[in-house]
């Protein structure tokens, strides 16, 4: 090697050494025994992934993420069989009624994984605190949901501008399938957005026995904004809420912003007809459906270990998704979907 290329490859060397760093994301595993271990890394660790073996871990306190942490929870599986990853909050839950398991700032991936009995809310993404503000988006992916009184919940910014992380999900359920009674003024919802949240949800299956979407503006008079702005593909929003509800109980009630729906099946077993909308808000719905889903086991009084989001074969959503992909969560991938096969 003569001295003019050696001199290049120190030139190409520093310049990626110190113009283009590399940020190397630590890998850190952990057991079901490892609750406690768990959520004290979560708040200190940044660039890393935590990959959760299978299993039930317990957790007595919430999980709660620092904006832009750049982190990712990797479970086995999601579901409830013997691959599946169970995060378990009913000890939280049970001695805090307004329980927020994860409490999420921006910059976050979870995947594969069951989040079961949250309590008051599964997430919230607080996005437009002024002293936390991020714009680095929430990404849940085959998370299923199970028991709490609100799924998805985002506080929305505070004022037009302000900063606001985008939260996407894809391949996810969210279940609840018992009644909660209305703690701390928030309706039980799948989707419960404020002011300027944003979310997409594509390919996923949403059951509940009250509402399925709950969106307003918080105060209009010292933040004025049009409200949430969500997007559903390829999904499923099966109520069980029945027909001339109130504003707590309505399958979707949208009193701000503008929800638009596509290739997508809606139905409302008790009701046996189409998802109800309310409120002042915008709900476009294009190439849908509103037909019973027919599950292969989805009911009220399911049991949660007998949960089965496979479709029948005479199911409506088959072939309903974009690109002939059928609607929900599970057909899309069924490669990749964790623990499904094992009922």
């Amino acid at each position: 090697m003569n001295g003019r290329m050696l001199e290049k490859l120190m030139i190409l060397l520093i310049t990626y050494t110190f113009v283009f760093p590399i940020h190397a994301q630590q890998i850190v595993e952990y057991e079901p025994l490892d609750d406690v271990l768990l959520a004290s890394d979560i708040r200190t660790l940044q660039n890393a992934t935590l990959k959760l073996a299978p299993g039930v871990y317990e957790l007595a306190d919430q999980l709660r993420f620092d904006p832009d942490d750049n982190l990712i929870i990797e479970g086995a599986g999601s579901g409830f069989g013997p691959n599946a990853t169970v995060l378990d909050f009913l000890i939280y839950s049970e001695r805090n009624e307004d329980a927020r398991a994860l409490s999420v700032r921006g910059g976050v991936t979870i995947r594969n994984l069951t989040i079961l009995n949250a309590g008051g809310r599964a997430m919230d993404l607080r996005t437009g605190l002024i002293e936390a503000p991020s714009e680095e988006p929430v990404i849940f992916e085959n998370v299923w949901f199970i028991n709490c009184q609100t799924v998805f919940k985002s506080t929305g910014g505070r004022t037009v501008g302000a900063p606001e992380a985008p939260m996407v999900v894809s391949h996810c359920v969210a279940a609840i399938t018992k009644d909660y009674p209305a703690t701390f003024g928030t309706p039980q919802s799948v989707i419960n957005l404020r002011d300027t949240s944003y979310a997409t949800f594509d390919h996923c299956d949403f059951f509940n026995r009250q509402e399925l979407m709950h969106l307003v503006i918080n105060d209009p008079a010292a933040a004025p904004n049009e409200g949430p702005n969500v997007v559903v593909a390829n999904s499923i929003l099966l109520g069980n809420n029945g027909s001339g509800g109130e504003e707590l109980t309505d399958d979707l009630y949208i009193d701000a912003g503008k929800v638009r729906i596509e290739n997508s099946v809606l139905w409302d077993a008790e009701a046996a007809g189409a998802l109800e909308k309310t409120g002042a808000g915008t709900l476009e719905i294009i190439n849908s459906v509103a037909n019973d889903p027919l599950y292969a086991q989805v009911t009220a009084d399911s049991a949660l270990a007998a949960l089965d989001f496979n479709l029948r074969n005479d199911s409506p959503a088959l072939g309903l998704g974009k690109d002939g992909l059928n609607a929900g969560s599970v057909a899309a991938r069924p490669a990749e979907v964790g623990s499904w096969a094992l009922y």
